[in-house]
This record gives structure tokens, C-alpha cells and sequence, in this order.
């Protein structure tokens, strides 16, 4: 074939190229008399312009349909069973965004896959804290070296140092035990990086709180210790003296006094002494003899005695001070790293020689880190601290079982397809209608017989006309009119699906999932507002500290910021006491005794110390948020964690005050207060010779206001106390003193120790102008008598505000005290510093939109309308016949009734098989345009008939095919429940136990709201052995003054030990309840409803956290107490534990 040939070819094909040829069931029967009925070559003809139209437009449609489904995103929900951490990165990688995991166990122990190694500081491992150690350091005449000789406070201070090596190590134990009964609480499966988060955040609060509780606790016990003036048997901080008046002999005990060498006159060396500040100097060894060294040891570090001070050796990195522990925490350990070092310490502890000291005993040089022990308490003693993650290990706890995400396609090519092959039919039936009218339109335009109104009767008749199933055998006059009232039918029941077709597209919703990449503030506040239930944003920063969104203060009460706390009032009371001076003067100075007011100044200072260093400590924890927290539930959150961290710091510092409170009560150590009096006497034996002097401690107690008789003794009355008068302040006609004017003082109270004095006592006296002239007028007395150089200032009253303190001017100060003098907290959070902390990288919501714009409406239609057609077409001729043969007359149906026999009702089962067989044979639903107007209407039914066949295998093959594939097809949809019961939502459990999410309306929930606590004491708390009464009536027999019994006469402990059975019963019932309270109103924050199951595994441990936490902290504080009484050497009244020994 040549190429003339072949174009010539093609071009006939093209030219009659005709898919509008009839099938041979239509027929023409146009009777409108306007128009003309066209012949055969015309009709053919318009056929043709209509094919060519109708090709163009197809294609055209086609390929635009193409590249808008082409282009147009799919977004779907895809699950993935058999989830393994690779797989898990790999999806989390590529769709993080919307990524899924839920897990089987929501509740994880760290125990199960966090594991934690310590190291501790080598000292703690050492012989240098061992009990050979400390007793080869041992001297029985420590108490006779000077305070800066390091033979005085060597064995004491190893002894503490090895209590708290031996405290800290039982304490990391017990921080270690409760972080790994922690519990991880996730829905979905975290990333490794997430973990590690949260394992860090959680190991540093565990770092940080206890250290901090330690070193506050001592250095309340420094302040104790030192403004109630304990004295130390190691005479570091006191010297006592026996003194000859002439008539008797007896005991004076003088605080000693760091001199400071640039200091001028009394009053700069006055103020450095022990029972007013904690002093060091580094200690040595100094050539003295014992005699001289007891007798002038009182000042330091200048010797004034009459011999050369000679220092034979230093020890590197340990001091002297005031107390073994004021010389301990300071130190830095350098000797221990020194061979050298500890060589020469043999040369002064003999018994040193009996343990081997080489290079092995010294402590390791790569481990010298010059830190001061003080430092190393505030880690614990820890060196090193690694918590190692085990991902893998979470993993398989958590134990997902599927993932599921959203994934969005742009260039979906089978979605494509399946879009067009659905449009196919559709598509074709309306372009088909289209070619053909406008082909027809064109025609009348051309012949203009285009009709330039509309005639409504004429439109009537020729709907009435319209005939859509035509038949070339059936074209009777009954026939026409069921062919026409089918026709009818047909388009009023198409007409009717397509209108409710496009209702219920344009109405139908769907769940998208939407992706706002580095959404700023504003964008955030705007979704939050309309999508805020689905709204999720992913945190760049899951770990966020604190110091970076929260601003904390706290205003204390304003005693702490007046004249009454300043070092110049202090000093004032000081210098103008009697004992400071060693005279007696005649204005009565006891109402405002130095000490009471060094001690509040103290504890003023400490609470600040404490606030700030718990600020600090807050600070560098970090509120971890894997998503961004609404700003409301950051608020809620931050709330209860600031609630929870305020009470725990007054909490903790009430037990220190409480428990230190009752050690002093019960072991009565001596000072120079009103507890006890270190009484001198000589006995002569029977030769009438004099024994040397002896001493003894004789119990006394509170003077009565009115009198010097003595109306309690401390050591049986632990309430022992009476009011405060002062006299002195009014002058007689001679312009002295009246001491029979006396003036009692509000609030004022005097007890046993100083702090006694402090917490019974209210401040009501610095509120009144009345009692400050009476101040004063004592001030002007004294300062009038005897000269000072004492810079004179102005005192002011203080001024109660009640909507700035609540604390009353009445308030005592133990409730001031155990508040830590805090009149309120000052917090400052923004929401904005968290947002952009956080800095999400993305935002996803969920929206609920109408599922098809215009152009997906018009779409779904043209999808759906061919098959529609094909239905109709199928079912409206039927139905129609139907009706027809019921409303066919009766009588006529009763005619053509044939009785029903068996063999007839067979006849018609076999004819009904052998109509189905014959149509399905004979059925064609290909058109003869189908084929082509190349070939013989009679070819074209053939091949008409075999398609038909061949389609009808294919379309129930596909059917098969697409019912399985929906029928196994998972699919997601999201049912929504609002404000549902718990049947409900049990019963929603059960159905849906990996995929429920109840979001809670309150997402932090106080524990107190839910959970009831009743804690049950040993039964000697509630017993009558510890009430007042029952220790009353069992005293009465015994002599107030306990003295008298010898110290194996258990009378002498009686009050004390039954004073404190009762104490620790109280701080046991209070610690607990405070805990109790603390536990409940803190806050259970979660963002979704808990299964029940989970809500009590996840509870649980915080019950069993709160339970284990008071009776460690108890016993921990009590451990410390004892084993920093005893290192400081305190004498005890009782005279138990030391005596003193006169030369």
C-alpha cells in the first residue's frame, strides 16, 4: 500500500466516521409541523458534524478531567502492622507530622528500661572514714588545743564527714529505688530522643531536691547551734573558767572571738565572735603546752599568750572553726591526696602508726577536683551520674501494635484512572446529548427555523411525545403510551436521584488533615481558636527550663527588711549587754535580748538563701511538652507545679524548724541560757583533805517576772516560759532609774533556749509607738551611763497593711517561722516565652469541610450518572409493565387465568430458564455507532452480542474483585461522643480499646478530688502515754530538779524520754498529714480520659512515691540531727555524753 493510498485510507475513515448511527430500535417520529422530517443523507450528515464535535470535545474534557485529578491531592489514612524501632524511625522520618503508634502497655517503670550508674566521691570508699581512721585521730586532751590546731576537731570532723558520706550514699539509694518506680505514661510510642527527655528532666529534679533539702538543714542546725550558743566539748566556740571572787569560787563561760587584725578597738572584735557568726582559719599543728594553750585559746587566730606561737606544720585544704562542722564544710581534702601530708599527721596522732600509710591509702589525684565539702554535699558526694536509656527495651514494654498516618498524594496516577473510567459513562452520555444539540441548533440556525418564543403548550405536547424506549416490534398504540408514560417515569425518577445526588454531595463533610509549617504566635492563637480540639503542634524544644517562661520572687515579712534584723541593731544590743561587758547594769535588758534577734535575723537570711536557691533549683528544671500546651493548660500545668514546689519548700523547713526544735528541748544542751548552770565544788575526804574542784551540771529554769525564784524547770517543763517586763526606762524625782515602774511587754516571752524565746514570742511590740519609746528610753539610759562608739540611728515601728500581709501583728512567730517568714509569692509566666521556647516546627488539624467544591459536585454527577441511566433503563420498563398488568381490568385478567396444575407450574419454571437463556443470549447493549459504519447491522448485533458477553464476565469479575478489596479494606472513621457517661464510654472501651480518645475537659485535676487518705499510726501515738496529762501524773512524785539523780537512775530521762516519744508521735502525725495534703492538693494533669485499669496502675505509684517519701525524709533529718550533735561534741545538761574535768 502506497502512502497516497494509505492517507486516503485514513482520511475516509476519518470522513465517515459517524457514532450517532441509530440503533435499529430507533426510529424518526417527529410530527411537529414546523419541522421538516429529514431524509436519510441529511440525517447521516448531521450525525457525522455531531461525531466530529462530540471527539474534540471528549478529548478536550479528558485531558483537562486528567491533570485536575492528576494534580488534585488525595490524602489518606494508611496502618502498618508489625512495627519494629527500624520501621518506627523510618515512617516517623518520612511522616512525622501525622504519625501514630499506640501503645499496649500506656504505663512503663523506668526500671524496665532505664538504667543508672553511680559514682560516688573515692573519700567515701575510703579508710579515711572508717571507724579506725576516726579513732586513731582521737586525742583526750583535744579540747586543750587551740581552735585553729587541727588535733582539736580531727577525729569530729571525720566522724561527720563519714556520717554524711554514709547519708548521702543511703539517700542516692533511695533516689535511685523511687526513680526507677517512676512510671512513663504515654498513649503513643515516643521517639528515643523524647525519652531521653524525660529521663533527663526527671534525673535532674531527682539530683537537685534532696542536696538542696541537706545543705538548708544544716545550715539551720549552724544557726541553732550557734545563736542558742551550744556549747562544744572541744571548746571551739566556748572557753570556760573557774573564777575566784574573793568569797567563792565559780564558772564563767566566754564565747571565743576571731580577731580580726584590721579591725579597731572592742567593738570590731566583739562582733566575730562563735555565738554570732560561723568563723574558719586553716589548721596546723602549734607548739604549745597544754596548760597554755587551754587558758588563752578564747581568741584566734592571734595567739595572746605569753609564749612565741610556734607552727610546726600545716594541714593543706582542712580549717578550724568555730564547730567541726563549720571547719569540715569548707575544706577541700588536700592532705588526703598527699602522701607527704599524711605522713606528718603520724608525727601527732601516735595511734596513726599502728595503720599502714603508703601511696595506696592516699586518695587518687585524677580525682582531685579542689571542690569543698560543702560543694560535694551539694551532689551528693557524687561523682558521676549516668542514666543510660534502654530504647529498645521501652520499645517492647510499650509493645505498639500498628501505626497509622495520613499521607497526602499530588500525583496519584490510579486514583487518576479510576476517576476517568468512573467519568467514562457519564461523560459520554452528556457530551453525546451536547454534540447532538448543538448540531441540531446549528441546523435551524442555518435554515433559521430557530423559534423566537417560547410556546408552553407546544413544549407540553412534546414532553407528552417524548418516547425514549422505542421499539421497532412494539409500535402500537397501547404500546406507544406505556413506552411514553416509561419514558416519563424514567426521566422524573432521574431527575429525582440527580437532585438528590447533588444534595447530598453538596452536604457531605470529611475529616482533612491540614499542615501549617513554623506556625508563628498569631497563627497559633487564631487555630487554636477554631480547630482547638484537634489542633497539635510539635515542639522543636520538647525540653524547656523553666528560667526561660517563669520569673519567681517572694516577699518575707518586713521584720526581715527593718532596723530589727540590721547587723548595727544587733550590734547595738550587743555591746550595751551586761555580759558583753561583765557588769551589771540597772536598766533590765531582757526584753530585747541580742540573741533572740541575731537568731531572727538568721533565720531571715536563711529563708532568703533557701527561696533563692530553690528558685535557682526550679529554674533549671524544664517543663517537657512533646506538642505545645494550650495556653490554658500551660497555666493550669505551670499552677500546679509552682503550687506543688512552694508547699514542699515550707513544708521541709517547718519539719527542720519542728524536729530541731524538739532535739533541743529533749537533750538540754548546755549554754549560757536558763537550762542549766555548770556548778563548781571541792569535797574533802576523811582525812580532811581537799579533793580537787569538781563540776556538775545542776538543771534550773525561768525566773518569775516578780521575783528571782525559779517557777519551771526546763528540763522537766519543756513549756517552761513566763512574760517579759522591762523597768528601768521610767526615772524617779532624782532623775534615776525607777525600778519599781515596770512595763510588760506585748508579745515578748521568755524561755528556755533562744529559740524557744523566738517561736512563743510575737512582734506585737515593734508595731506600737508605746513600746518603741520604751526602747528608747532604755537605749538613752545606757548609752548615756557607759561610752561606746556606737553610731546612734533611728529605729521605726513596723506597720501591718491587712491587704499586703497576713500575718497579724499577734501572729506568733513560730507560725511566721514555719511559713518562711513569707508573706507572699510573686510569680510571672507568659504564655508567649513558652510559645516561643517551644518554636513548633509544624501545626496539624483536623477540619470538618464540605467534601466537594463545584467542580467535585459536577464531577461526583457525571461519575454517577451513567450508571444511574443504566439502571433505570434496566428497571423502568419492567416496573412500568407491571403496573400496567395490575391495573389491567379484572374480568379481562380472570379470562386469560388458566388453573395452575403442577405439571403447568413445571412447564413455566422451564420456560422462565429457557426466556433468561434465550435473552442473556440474544442480549446486546452495544450500539451499532459501537462498531463503526463500515460494516452490516447484522455483523454489528453479532459482534454486539459477544461483547455484551465478554462485558458482563469482566464487569462481574471486577465486581468480585472491587467487593472483596472493600470488604478487606481497613478504613478509619471517627465517631464522635459528646459528654459521655462512663457506660458509655466503658462500653467504647471495649469495642475500641486501641483508638478511643476522650479529650478532658479539666486537664489538671486535683488528687484530693478523687483519692481518700487515711493514714494509721502505731497505736503508742494514740495512746495515753504520750499525753501531757498522763506524763504529768507520772512526774509528780519526782523532784523537779533532776540533778540529784545519779546518771543510772532512769528518773533522770523519765520527762525527756516520754517528752520525746510524744514529740516524734506529733512530727510523725504532722509530717504525714502535711504530706497527705501536700499529695492531694497537688495535681493530676493528663489531657484524655484513662482507662480504669490504667488510671490505678498509673496512680498507684504516686500513692506508694508519697508513702515512702515522709518516713525517709523523717528518718533522714533525724540520722542528720544526731550525727552533726555528735560530731559538733554538743554537752548535754544530763552530763552523759562529756564532763568537764577542772587542772
Amino acid at each position: 500500500m502506497t502512502t497516497r493510498n494509505l492517507l486516503q485510507w485514513f482520511h475516509d475513515r476519518i470522513y465517515n466516521y459517524n457514532l450517532f448511527i441509530p440503533d435499529e430500535n430507533d426510529y424518526d417520529d417527529d410530527d411537529d409541523e414546523n419541522d421538516q422530517i429529514q431524509d436519510s443523507e441529511t440525517s447521516i450528515k448531521h450525525q457525522k458534524y455531531a461525531t466530529r464535535l462530540y471527539i474534540p470535545l471528549f478529548i478536550i474534557t479528558i485531558y483537562i478531567l486528567f491533570f485536575i485529578a492528576l494534580i488534585n491531592p488525595q490524602t489518606q489514612t494508611i496502618t502498618v502492622l508489625n512495627i519494629t524501632p527500624t520501621l518506627f524511625d523510618q515512617l516517623y522520618r518520612e511522616y512525622g507530622e501525622t504519625l501514630s503508634c499506640p501503645c499496649k502497655n500506656t504505663s512503663v517503670f523506668y526500671e524496665t528500661f532505664v538504667s543508672t550508674e553511680i559514682s560516688f566521691h573515692p573519700v567515701c570508699s575510703s579508710i579515711f572514714i572508717s571507724k579506725e581512721w576516726i579513732e586513731s585521730l582521737y586525742h583526750p586532751y583535744a579540747s586543750a588545743f587551740l581552735v585553729m590546731d587541727f588535733r582539736t576537731t580531727a577525729s569530729s570532723q571525720f566522724e561527720i564527714l563519714a556520717a554524711l558520706c554514709s547519708l548521702c550514699q543511703q539517700t542516692v539509694s533511695q533516689i535511685v529505688k523511687e526513680f526507677n518506680n517512676n512510671q512513663l505514661v504515654t498513649i503513643s510510642l515516643l521517639r528515643e530522643n523524647e525519652i531521653q527527655s524525660h529521663i533527663n528532666g526527671d534525673t535532674q529534679v531527682a539530683q537537685t531536691n534532696i542536696p538542696n533539702q541537706l545543705i538548708s538543714s544544716l545550715d539551720f542546725l549552724q544557726i541553732i547551734t550557734r545563736s542558742n550558743f551550744f556549747i562544744s566539748a572541744l571548746n571551739t566556740n566556748v572557753m570556760v573558767e573557774i573564777m575566784d571572787s574573793g568569797v567563792e569560787h565559780y564558772v564563767e563561760i566566754f564565747p571565743t572571738s576571731y580577731i580580726d587584725q584590721n579591725a579597731s578597738g572592742r567593738v570590731g572584735t566583739v562582733g566575730l565572735s562563735c555565738n554570732l557568726r560561723s568563723l574558719t582559719v586553716p589548721a596546723g599543728f602549734y607548739l604549745l603546752p597544754y596548760y597554755e594553750s587551754a587558758f588563752y585559746h578564747n581568741d584566734w587566730p592571734i595567739y595572746l599568750g605569753p609564749s612565741r606561737l610556734n607552727i610546726s606544720a600545716m594541714v593543706n585544704g582542712f580549717f578550724g572553726g568555730c564547730t567541726a562542722l563549720d571547719s569540715l564544710l569548707p575544706s577541700t581534702l588536700d592532705c588526703l591526696y598527699d602522701i607527704n601530708c599524711l605522713e606528718n599527721l603520724a608525727d601527732y596522732f601516735p595511734n596513726l602508726n599502728q595503720t599502714t600509710l603508703n601511696r595506696t591509702t592516699t586518695l587518687s589525684s585524677f580525682d582531685r577536683s579542689y571542690m569543698s565539702v560543702e560543694d560535694h554535699l551539694a551532689k551528693l558526694f557524687t561523682e558521676q551520674w549516668i542514666t543510660i536509656v534502654n530504647y529498645s527495651k521501652y520499645f517492647n514494654e510499650c509493645a505498639p501494635t500498628l501505626c497509622t498516618y495520613t499521607k497526602t498524594e499530588y500525583m496519584n496516577l490510579s486514583y487518576t484512572i479510576t476517576l476517568l473510567l468512573s467519568l467514562y459513562g457519564g461523560l459520554t452520555i452528556m457530551l453525546r446529548i451536547i454534540a447532538v444539540f448543538l448540531i441540531k441548533v446549528s441546523s435551524k440556525i442555518k435554515h433559521r427555523l430557530i423559534r423566537t418564543h417560547f410556546h408552553k403548550e407546544k413544549f407540553i405536547q412534546w414532553i407528552k411525545q417524548l418516547n425514549l424506549f422505542k421499539s421497532n416490534d412494539k409500535r402500537t398504540a397501547n404500546d406507544l403510551e406505556q413506552q411514553r408514560i416509561t419514558t416519563l417515569l424514567y426521566l422524573i425518577l432521574l431527575t429525582s436521584m440527580i437532585f438528590i445526588l447533588i444534595v447530598f454531595t453538596s452536604f457531605h463533610t470529611d475529616t482533612t488533615t491540614i499542615t501549617i509549617p513554623n506556625p508563628s504566635l498569631s497563627d497559633y492563637k487564631y487555630h487554636q481558636n477554631l480547630h482547638g480540639d484537634t489542633l497539635k503542634c510539635a515542639c522543636l524544644n520538647v525540653m524547656i527550663p523553666y528560667s526561660k517562661i517563669i520569673s519567681l520572687s517572694a516577699t518575707l515579712h518586713q521584720v526581715c527588711s527593718s532596723d530589727y534584723t540590721s547587723e548595727a541593731w544587733i550590734s547595738l544590743l550587743l555591746y550595751i549587754n551586761p555580759s558583753t561587758w561583765g557588769y551589771d547594769l540597772s536598766v533590765e535588758w531582757l526584753a530585747f535580748d541580742y540573741k533572740v534577734f541575731q537568731l531572727l535575723s538568721s533565720l531571715c537570711q536563711l529563708a532568703n538563701k533557701t527561696i533563692l536557691d530553690a528558685r535557682d533549683r526550679f529554674y533549671t528544671q524544664s517543663i517537657i511538652t512533646s506538642n505545645t500546651l494550650t495556653e490554658s493548660d500551660f497555666y493550669a500545668q505551670l499552677n500546679a507545679t509552682f503550687e506543688q514546689f512552694t508547699q514542699s519548700l515550707i513544708i521541709d523547713f517547718g519539719r527542720v524548724v519542728d524536729m530541731m526544735h524538739l532535739f533541743t528541748q529533749v537533750d538540754q544542751p548546755f549554754t549560757d541560757s536558763s537550762n542549766a548552770e555548770l556548778n563548781i565544788f571541792r569535797v574533802t575526804d576523811q582525812t580532811n583533805d581537799q579533793l580537787p574542784w569538781q563540776m556538775k551540771f545542776i538543771f534550773t529554769g525561768i525566773e518569775e517576772t516578780t521575783s528571782i525564784s525559779i517557777q519551771c524547770i526546763c528540763a522537766v517543763d519543756f513549756y517552761c516560759k513566763s512574760s517579759v517586763t522591762a523597768h528601768g526606762y521610767s526615772k524617779d524625782s532624782n532623775g534615776w532609774p525607777d525600778e519599781n515602774v515596770t512595763y510588760a511587754v506585748p508579745g515578748m516571752i521568755k524561755s528556755c533556749f533562744t529559740i524557744d524565746t523566738l517561736l512563743l514570742s510575737t512582734l506585737e511590740c515593734f508595731y506600737l509607738e508605746s513600746c518603741i519609746s520604751v526602747i528608747y528610753s532604755l537605749l538613752n539610759e545606757t548609752l548615756i551611763h557607759h561610752m561606746t562608739d556606737l553610731i546612734w540611728f533611728q529605729i521605726y515601728s513596723l506597720i501591718y497593711k491587712q491587704e499586703s500581709s497576713r500575718f497579724p501583728p499577734n501572729a506568733s512567730l513560730s507560725i511566721i517561722v514555719k511559713e518562711m517568714m513569707i508573706e507572699q509569692w510573686i510569680p510571672s509566666s507568659s504564655f508567649d516565652y513558652y510559645y516561643e521556647q517551644c518554636a513548633p516546627i509544624y501545626c496539624i488539624y483536623s477540619d470538618t469541610t464540605r467534601t466537594y467544591n463545584i467542580i467535585g459536585i459536577i464531577t461526583k454527577v457525571i461519575s454517577t450518572i451513567g450508571g444511574l441511566i443504566m439502571i433505570l433503563r434496566l428497571i423502568t420498563p419492567p416496573f412500568v409493565k407491571i403496573i400496567f398488568k395490575l391495573l389491567t381490568p379484572k374480568i379481562l385478567r380472570q379470562e386469560q387465568d388458566i388453573p395452575m396444575s403442577s405439571d403447568r407450574f413445571k412447564q413455566m419454571f422451564r420456560n422462565l430458564i429457557t426466556l433468561v437463556l434465550t435473552t442473556l443470549k440474544n442480549l446486546n447493549i452495544f450500539p451499532i455507532r459501537s462498531f463503526g459504519s463500515n460494516i452490516t447491522r447484522i455483523e454489528a448485533k453479532h459482534l454486539g452480542q459477544l461483547t455484551t458477553r465478554l462485558y458482563l464476565i469482566l464487569l462481574l469479575i471486577s465486581f468480585v474483585i472491587l467487593s472483596v478489596y472493600t470488604a478487606v479494606r481497613p478504613q478509619t472513621l471517627i465517631n464522635t461522643y459528646m459528654q459521655p457517661s462512663l457506660d458509655i464510654y466503658n462500653r467504647l472501651l471495649l469495642d475500641h480499646p486501641d483508638s478511643i480518645q476522650c479529650p478532658c475537659s479539666s486537664i489538671s485535676i486535683p488528687y484530693g478530688k478523687f483519692i481518700d487518705i487515711e493514714p494509721v499510726f502505731h497505736q503508742i501515738c494514740s495512746s495515753q502515754f504520750v499525753s501531757d496529762e498522763w506524763r504529768t501524773n507520772i512526774l509528780v512524785g519526782l523532784v523537779s530538779n533532776l540533778s540529784i539523780y545519779s546518771q543510772d537512775d532512769y528518773r533522770r530521762f523519765l520527762p525527756a524520754h516520754l517528752q520525746f516519744l510524744s514529740g516524734l508521735c506529733n512530727l510523725s502525725k504532722q509530717s504525714t498529714n502535711d504530706s497527705i495534703s501536700q499529695f492531694l492538693s497537688s495535681s493530676f494533669v493528663t489531657a484524655h480520659l484513662l482507662p480504669e485499669s490504667t488510671f490505678h496502675v498509673q496512680i498507684e505509684p504516686f500513692i506508694i512515691k508519697s508513702k515512702s517519701n515522709t518516713p525517709t525524709d523523717f528518718a533522714r533529718l533525724l540520722s542528720l540531727l544526731r550525727a552533726i550533735n555528735h560530731g559538733n561534741a554538743i554537752v548535754t545538761s544530763y552530763g552523759t555524753n562529756f564532763e568537764y574535768i577542772a587542772p
